[in-house]
């Protein structure tokens, strides 16, 4: 995960210094960069929401492998 949101980070910190190029020498129009900066929030604010998800999960992965632990440890407690 950790990995990915490196990836990610990288990936859009070389977009915003190709735009910012691009509107210095004005290849691009002040408007196509906001329209640029707008995507890359709404990009930006999905990839949160992927992070956020995939952390949720794993997080019930751990769970459930400690609620069997304990359920096994339990039962193998109890004389029978």
């Amino acid at each position: 995960l950790k990995s990915r949101t490196d990836d990610f980070s990288k990936q859009q910190h070389a977009k915003l210094e190709k735009f910012l190029l691009q509107l210095s020498a004005q290849q691009i129009t002040k408007q196509q960069f906001q329209d640029a900066m707008v995507d890359m929030k709404t990009l930006a604010d999905m990839e949160v929401t992927l992070e956020k998800v995939a952390t949720k999960a794993s997080a019930q992965r751990v769970s459930e492998g400690l609620q069997k632990l304990v359920i096994n440890g339990l039962l193998k407690a109890i004389p029978g």
